[in-house]
């Protein structure tokens, strides 16, 4: 009991310095209808919902375009506005998977098979690049398979 009213007063008190009034109030709203009696558990998500507030506005990747970038962010931004949490994993993935793509040259595959997949898959999966990974990672590995059964063995 202890530990629920010192988080309690904890949260009674809490305000970060560089979150909007606005973003705070909505975050914490939305623990408090959750999870209205678990002081230690709201002290927690709200927390990192804060923590996670702050990496999704100074996150910066110098090895993707900025405009890139931008496109990620607003993306998730929009579909989970409060969600600080989940925007940061999502925007994280999304740009571990663009710097893969771009690097992405599996050996043993002709450079044209690659390009032809890439662009195929840019067409269908606009701007969702964890997509994109997951998908060429799967055709590339079945086309290095048939080419292991083409391939005359060395008996």
């Amino acid at each position: 009991i202890e530990e629920q009213v010192e988080n309690y007063i904890f949260l009674q008190n809490y305000y970060p310095p560089g979150v909007p009034y606005d973003v705070f109030d909505t975050i914490k709203g939305r623990l408090e209808y959750q999870y209205s009696d678990d002081y230690t558990l709201k002290r927690t998500l709200l927390e990192g919902q804060v923590d996670c507030y702050f990496r999704v506005k100074k996150y910066d990747q110098p090895e993707i375009p900025s405009d890139i970038l931008f496109k990620i962010k607003r993306r998730f931004e929009q579909q989970h506005p409060d969600e600080y949490f989940l925007q940061f994993s999502f925007i994280k993935e999304q740009v571990e998977s663009y710097i893969f793509l771009q690097n992405y040259e599996p050996h043993r595959v002709p450079y044209r098979v690659l390009r032809t997949v890439k662009e195929q898959l840019e067409s269908e999966y606009p701007n969702d690049y964890l997509m994109q990974k997951a998908i060429i990672e799967k055709q590339i590995k079945s086309h290095l398979s048939l080419l292991k059964k083409t391939s005359p063995s060395d008996d």
